[in-house]
């Protein structure tokens, strides 16, 4: 599924992208994701979030329900935990049954979720914010930036990439966040990454990157 920050999302297959699928809402979406073609969580502006069970969408959270602000990403490790990351520094948390408002981290906006499992969460935003989430708590960690971190992708607990502004590359070995260089002609701005078979990755910016871990 692609969101294009409307209330209307697209759906992708090995095909190519299909027919547009309307939610009913009045809002746009900005983030969208899920387990499988019968678990998908779309979220967006006001702090609405949807659901698809491959038979519709259905508003779980009206816009304004939890949060007054925009909801960015959402990542779901399974039918039972997906957690939802905005603005204002709200993050939200789903156990299976309803969503519910888990912290509030530093006031900034964070703006991709990406983990391996319910103990292994990361979420990263403005400033080079980053936290983490062990299945207990949240907690901030060093990135080494102060540039807006916009993408982040784990691959397991011991390697995890988050992408921003002005080429920035990170990645986490285990322990701690460090800088990767990247090619001087690549594009500014690193909106998302994501791993492909191969051990490659791929960074979408204001062109598409491949590299290999």
């Amino acid at each position: 599924w692609v969101t294009r920050s409307q209330p209307v999302l697209l759906h992708v297959d090995s095909t190519g992208v299909g027919g547009a699928s309307n939610t009913g809402s009045s809002y746009g979406f900005y983030g969208v994701n899920g387990t499988s073609g019968h678990d998908i969580w779309a979220v967006g502006q006001y702090g609405q979030i949807y659901h698809n069970d491959s038979t519709g969408w259905t508003k779980f959270v009206d816009a304004l329900g939890i949060t007054p602000y925009d909801l960015e990403a959402v990542w779901a490790a399974s039918t039972n935990f997906a957690v939802a990351v905005g603005q204002g520094g709200y993050i939200l948390k789903w156990n299976g049954s309803s969503w519910a408002q888990d912290t509030i981290i530093g006031g900034l906006t964070y703006r991709s979720v990406s983990g391996t499992g319910p103990s292994d969460v990361w979420a990263v935003g403005d400033g080079g914010t980053v936290v983490h989430y062990n299945g207990t708590a949240w907690s901030a960690v060093t990135s080494g930036t102060g540039q807006n971190l916009r993408g982040v992708w784990a691959s397991s607990a011991n390697e995890a990439y988050a992408v921003g502004d002005n080429k920035t590359v990170l990645m986490y070995n285990g322990s701690s966040w460090s800088p990767i260089s990247v090619q001087s002609s690549a594009p500014g701005t690193y909106y998302a990454i994501s791993g492909v078979r191969g051990g490659q990755a791929l960074i979408a910016g204001d062109r598409v990157l491949r590299g290999t871990r």
